[in-house]
C-alpha cells in the first residue's frame, strides 16, 4: 500500500527514479481498481442485457463513462511512475513515445477493422504480432535491476 500511495503522492513528479515494486504495485493496483469499477458500472447499468444501449466499444454509457474515468484518474500518476521506471534502468522518458506511438496503431487498427471487415485477419494477425513483441520487450525493460549506483537520473532508491 505504500509503494501504492507513494506512486499517487508523486502523480506530477517525472524527475527521478522508481524502483520495481513501486512501479508494479502502482500500475497492478491501477488496473485491478479499473478493472473492479468497470466491472460494477458493467453490472449496474445492465451487463450483458441484449436491450441496453451500447456505446461502440460494446459498453453501456455508464460502464464506459466509469472506465474512462478510471483511466483519467490513473493517467498521469502511470506516466509519471512508467518515466521513473525507465530512468531507474538508465533509459530516457522517450522510449514512452514506443508506447503511445503503439496505442495509435492499435486504435488505428481497430478502427479498420471495424470499417472494413475484410482486413480484419490481417490487421489482427499483425496487431497480435506487433502486441507480443512490444509487450514483451516493455515486460523485460520494466523487469530489470535498477541500474547499479547513481546515474543522470538520480540516486539510486534502493540504497535511499
Amino acid at each position: 500500500m505504500q509503494h501504492f500511495m507513494n506512486a499517487l503522492k508523486n502523480y506530477a513528479n517525472f524527475n527521478g527514479r522508481a524502483r520495481r515494486k513501486e512501479f508494479w504495485i502502482f500500475v497492478i493496483a491501477a488496473g485491478v481498481i479499473s478493472t473492479i469499477a468497470t466491472l460494477i458500472a458493467i453490472a449496474i447499468s445492465g451487463g450483458l442485457d441484449p436491450d441496453v444501449e451500447r456505446t461502440m466499444f460494446g459498453l453501456s454509457p455508464t460502464a464506459f463513462g466509469v472506465m474512462s474515468a478510471a483511466i483519467l484518474v490513473f493517467i498521469c500518476p502511470v506516466l509519471s511512475v512508467t518515466v521513473r521506471r525507465l530512468h531507474d534502468t538508465g533509459h530516457s522518458a522517450l522510449w514512452i513515445s514506443f508506447l503511445i506511438a503503439f496505442y495509435i496503431a492499435m486504435t488505428l487498427t481497430w478502427a479498420v477493422q471495424s470499417f472494413a471487415a475484410s482486413l480484419a485477419i490481417a490487421t489482427f494477425a499483425l496487431g497480435f504480432v506487433t502486441f507480443i513483441l512490444f509487450v514483451t520487450n516493455f515486460i523485460l525493460l520494466f523487469c530489470a535491476d535498477s541500474q547499479k549506483g547513481e546515474n543522470q537520473y538520480g540516486p539510486n532508491p534502493k540504497n535511499e
